[in-house]
């Protein structure tokens, strides 16, 4: 078991904003850490809504604006691009 994971299993806030108002999930997408990534969407489907999208840090950036913040790999904004498709696909689904 990971320290990452250790911290997730303690409860920890992952919705807690940084000076610069990035999120754990930020974090994630900007370094590119895609079972971090991972991990977080579990507790986030777990145990909030999806908000997530739509959230933003204090330069207004939000988890799909730090996903192709990066050049190589862009393994994150997959995941982060089907996520969001599947959220539109449901939301306008009759």
């Amino acid at each position: 078991m990971t320290v990452f994971q250790l911290l997730l299993d303690s409860n920890v806030d992952i919705g807690v904003h940084d000076n610069d108002g990035m999120s754990a999930l930020m974090w994630c997408c900007h370094s590119d850490r895609l079972h971090h990534l991972r991990l977080l969407l579990k507790q986030v489907r777990d145990e909030f809504d999806d908000d997530w999208l739509s959230d933003h840090d204090t330069a207004g950036k939000t988890c799909l604006h730090w996903c192709v913040h990066r050049i190589q790999p862009l393994n994150c904004l997959q995941v982060a691009l089907l996520i969001y498709f599947i959220k539109i696909f449901y939301s306008y689904k009759i």
